[in-house]
């Protein structure tokens, strides 16, 4: 598998929403299990009871609306930017 620069893998990561998207809710945690480059797996229990399914296959260009725990964790100190971008240090 190749790999983009710059990719972020979420595989065995909590990811954040920071924006609401499709079945997504900002703010709720979210748990991937599976990365395969050009797409992401997301265990999805909340979508069970509705639509009989409690995993959902994400495309990687919707990683723009997830952070990890570390990258949730740089933000806080103001180290990077909202779509998971490092900015300069001064």
């Amino acid at each position: 598998m190749v790999y983009k620069v710059g990719y972020r893998n979420f595989q065995g990561q909590a990811l954040k929403c920071i924006e609401t998207f499709g079945m997504f809710t900002e703010g709720e945690l979210y748990y991937c299990f599976a990365d395969e480059g050009d797409h992401f797996w997301i265990h999805a229990p909340f979508l069970l009871e509705s639509l009989g399914v409690d995993q959902v296959k994400v495309s990687a260009d919707s990683k723009k609306i997830f952070i990890t725990r570390n990258e949730y964790e740089d933000r806080r100190l103001n180290t990077v930017n909202r779509r998971g971008q490092k900015l300069l240090e001064s």
